[in-house]
């Protein structure tokens, strides 16, 4: 996608923090295609999932499983698509309302978000 950036703050209205412009603008992600998120909440902790930051379709797909066709579900306040992960419809999502911007995992069939890591950039150096 050529500009990440813009089409996730154009999709969610939001306006993100400087360390995703910065992460999305200079085009960071790129270094980190191939790599894999692994010790997910409900997997066995060797299983890994190859993350995608660019990927237009997988930001659908999440728009869709959090907001359904039309509705804004008020709980998710400040969560943002991350990443798919792999081909699975489960999804990673970066909190910009917290300081550090920490990471969560939607498992979507509890309608619930977990804490995967305390930080985007903690998240980007558990990346293997």
């Amino acid at each position: 996608m050529k500009d990440v950036r813009k089409h996730i703050e154009k999709n969610f209205k939001v306006i993100l923090p400087e360390r995703l412009k910065n992460f999305y603008d200079n085009k960071e992600y790129k270094q980190y295609h191939g790599l894999c998120a692994h010790s997910l909440m409900y997997y066995q902790s060797d299983l890994k999932f190859e993350v995608k930051f660019d990927d237009k379709r997988a930001f659908e797909e999440a728009y869709i499983e959090l907001y359904g066709d039309t509705q804004y579900v008020t709980n998710i306040e400040g969560k943002i698509p991350l990443t798919q992960l792999g081909e699975e419809y489960k999804f990673l999502f970066v909190d910009i309302l917290t300081p550090k911007l920490e990471v969560f995992q939607l498992e979507a069939s509890e309608c619930k978000f977990y804490l995967y890591k305390n930080s985007f950039d903690l998240f980007l150096e558990s990346l293997v």
